[in-house]
């Protein structure tokens, strides 16, 4: 296994909570899942847990299914099993000013921004996201030192606990691409 994207968190014991302290990468995949993650999760088990939380969805006639949060988006594709995460609406109104572009996909919906790769944003399949929140929910009920969040070279997101810096480093350089 090779991690291609990684962010780190540390517990801080004085907020009884994890802080990120390190990105791989910024504006990419990894850091739309840490956006969720500090922004969203909470309300994914309120409601339930991962599965619930997914299964809540309706799909409008327009083929839409997600939701907006403060800082990210969560779009549903139902028919391939797709979870997309991103900031869907804050991208593409960047790319707006442009008349072709405007002409193009102005239509589309935030699902079909994502299938298309018209925005930037971190896809898994609906079992990763459900594996994915289980294991994080997981970790930060555990209070480990460190959680490593990480996108490996099989397109797949985990997390994974640490008790110290040191062990936690030496992962990353023994898999890093």
């Amino acid at each position: 296994m090779k991690i291609q994207q990684y962010a780190i968190f540390e517990f801080k014991t004085q907020l009884n909570t994890y802080g990120n302290v390190a990105h791989s990468h910024y504006q990419t995949e990894i850091s739309h899942v840490e956006t969720f993650l500090y922004d969203a999760v909470g309300y994914v088990y309120r409601k339930g847990g991962p599965k619930d939380f997914l299964d809540s969805f309706i799909v409008l006639e327009n083929g839409d299914c997600g939701i907006t949060f403060d800082l990210v988006d969560l779009n549903i594709d139902r028919v391939n099993n797709i979870v997309y995460l991103g900031q869907v609406f804050d991208a593409y109104e960047v790319k707006m000013t442009d008349e072709e572009f405007n002409r193009t996909y102005n239509n589309m919906n935030a699902l079909q921004l994502c299938q298309n790769n018209i925005v930037d944003c971190a896809a898994m399949t609906r079992e990763n996201f459900i594996k994915l929140l289980t294991t994080w929910g997981q970790l930060v009920q555990k209070k480990s030192a460190y959680i490593l969040l990480y996108l490996d070279d099989q397109n797949w997101y985990d997390a994974l606990p640490f008790d110290s810096k040191e062990a936690m480093e030496q992962f990353i350089a023994d898999h890093v691409q």
